[in-house]
Order: C-alpha cells, then structure tokens, then sequence
C-alpha cells in the first residue's frame, strides 16, 4: 500500500520533531516545512523555529533545494520578530537559517530567485559579465531587481527615489574571480529586513542585508571592493557600513562596524573588501 506523514497541525512542534526524526527524505522533509510555514507562520513560537532550522540544515546532506528553502525563508519573514529573536537568543535558530541558504546556494549552479523579503541570485562571472544589481521599486516587501552588465556611475543615480539600493563589484575584483579562484560564481542573497539578524540584547535598524559569496576563493581577501549603495529615508549622523559575523555552533550572531558610510546625496555608499551579509547600521537603538 501507500504510506504518508499527517500532520496535525494541532501541536505544531511535535509535528516538527515528527519530521526531524522521520526516515523521509531531505526533500520530503522541506516540502512539509514549507507547508507549516505557509498556513501556520503566525502561531510558532522559537523551538519550532529552531527545529526548522535543524531540518533545513540537514536537508544539505542531500543537496537541498534553493527554491522550496527560498520559499521557506520568505515565509519564515512573516514570523513575529520577538519570535525570531527569541530563537537565536536561545538556540543559535536564525544564525543556523542563514548559513543553511549560503550552503545550500553553494550548491547551485545558477538560480534568479525573487521571493517577498528575499532574493537570491547565483551567477557564473565566467560567462555572464555581471557587474553589479540596482534594486528599486519596492512595494509590499517586494522589489524588481535590475543586473548590471556594464559599469555605471553611482552619481548619475542618486536623485533616483525609486532606487532602494546599488551593488556593484569593481573591476579589479571580477578580474580576480575570474582568473584566480578554482570558480567564478557569486552568490548574491538579498533580505528585505534584518529579521534574521538577531543580536543579543540589542536592537539595531539598517538598511536591507546583502550576502556575498565567491565559492571558489579560498582566501577570504579581496582584491577588489564591494560597494553597496543604499537610499535612506533620513539621514543620520552615525550611519555605520557593517557585516554580519553568524557563528553557527558557538558564539551568537552580531554586527560588526566596518566603516562610516560615504555619502552621495540622501545615499549612502560602502566599500568592502570581504565576502559576507552587509548592512548600513542607521542608528542603535
């Protein structure tokens, strides 16, 4: 005959360790997250967020799935934030949930995924020239995202009001991509909020969060700049650029202040000079 899992629904987190400890696959696994997720994300509380997080991470044994974790993540957004918070505080949960996308992205060989509240995007630089992405028109936790395939000059955009954000990868930087790591992909992941980003004791606002991933380098150094240009609604006196230290097995997730930001106009504009999630901190609070 034929056999399947019925979830409940009624206690929320034993069907999650129902699921955890099941003999399904990695994907069979996801597709039922992704069906908690969609119909109950307003009544879970941080275990359940925790062991999300433990099931997606385990689903990279099998080599996981982008879209259905992409979709699970835009759900996850819909989560209270003190729920979210609470997870990280107690389990390292949001942490694990952001190092399960960069993993399992490493995975793919391209994607152009736009979800609300996060977008993900893997590209082969080998081939497709990409320079760089202007974010705009964002509505309802939605935004179009425009890839750039020809250098451009910030200036000519910063009375732009549509513009959200700009990335953009310097010359100096694709060239070593391209001719120094074992691969030239990137991996570029967007999160509309900070949702995910939760440090202990302390509330911060920025602006939405980059990830930024070259699997084949080995060396985290870069040759070259990432610089991320983000339109601000008010201007402050203390913006910081920033990137996001996760720690998935010890220490707690938490910003680290990389620079003062430049600014252009009511834009702020960051240069790195490493891969990781980026943010301008606007203010702590």
């Amino acid at each position: 005959t034929h056999f399947a899992l019925v979830l409940s629904f009624k206690n929320i987190t034993t069907d999650l360790e129902t699921i955890l400890n099941s003999n399904m696959t990695g994907l069979e696994k996801l597709i039922q997250v992704h069906t908690i997720t969609t119909n109950n994300h307003q009544n879970l509380v941080p275990i359940d967020i925790f062991l999300i997080s433990r099931i997606m991470r385990e689903s990279l044994l099998e080599g996981g799935e982008m879209l259905l974790i992409s979709n699970i993540i835009s759900n996850i957004f819909k989560v209270p934030r003190s729920i979210l918070k609470k997870s990280q505080e107690s389990f390292g949960a949001t942490d694990v949930l952001l190092h399960t996308v960069d993993e399992n992205a490493k995975l793919v060989n391209e994607a152009d995924i736009n979800q609300h509240n996060f977008s993900l995007i893997v590209k082969e630089l080998q081939y497709s020239e990409l320079k760089g992405l202007i974010v705009h028109s964002c509505y309802n936790s939605l935004c179009s995202i425009e890839q750039l395939y020809e250098f451009i000059d910030v200036d000519n955009y910063v009375n732009n009001k549509t513009i959200a954000a700009i990335l953009l990868f310097s010359e100096s930087l694709i060239w070593q991509i391209k001719s120094q790591s074992k691969e030239s992909r990137v991996i570029i992941s967007m999160y509309y909020t900070n949702a995910l980003f939760n440090e202990i004791g302390i509330s911060r606002e920025t602006t939405k969060v980059f990830g930024i991933v070259f699997p084949g380098l080995t060396d985290e150094s870069l040759n070259g700049t990432i610089s991320i240009v983000y339109n601000t609604p008010y201007i402050h006196n203390d913006e910081q650029c920033a990137y996001w230290k996760y720690h998935v097995d010890t220490d707690q997730g938490q910003w680290s202040k990389d620079m003062a930001g430049v600014h252009k106009s009511k834009m702020v504009a960051c240069n790195f000079s490493h891969a990781t999630h980026f943010a301008l901190l606007l203010s702590d609070n």
